[in-house]
């Protein structure tokens, strides 16, 4: 089965992700606080699922967006991914999500409200 946003180039591989942000991409964590908070990738912001589609404004739509979350099976960043997408922003989903990019020793923050 396909999962919803990973198709037609929705998806940005991890090793890509630094260039993005370098050009001033959004990361943007959609699991729950307390999840983000006790781990998440250097500089994403936090807007859990449930509270996205009323807090789009917090959010600019002059950037682009990566949205992540639990990982590879994790769908709360493929439902981000198209809210947003139906809302008007430029968006991609991060390849994997949160596990993937801590095992793979990629910058990271603990705590912190962003």
């Amino acid at each position: 089965r396909s999962l919803p946003g990973r198709k037609n180039g929705n998806v940005v591989a991890r090793d890509d992700v630094q260039p993005l942000v370098k050009a001033g991409a959004v990361l943007l964590d959609v699991r729950h606080r307390q999840e983000f908070e006790s781990g998440h990738l250097r500089g994403a912001i936090n807007i859990p699922i449930n509270e996205l589609a009323g807090r789009l404004g917090e959010l600019p739509l002059d950037r682009e967006i990566v949205t992540y979350c639990r990982g590879e099976y994790c769908l709360f960043a493929d439902e981000a991914a198209d809210l947003l997408r139906r809302n008007g922003f430029t968006v991609v989903r991060l390849e994997g999500g949160w596990p993937e990019w801590q095992t793979e020793g990629r910058p990271v923050e603990i705590g912190g409200m962003r």
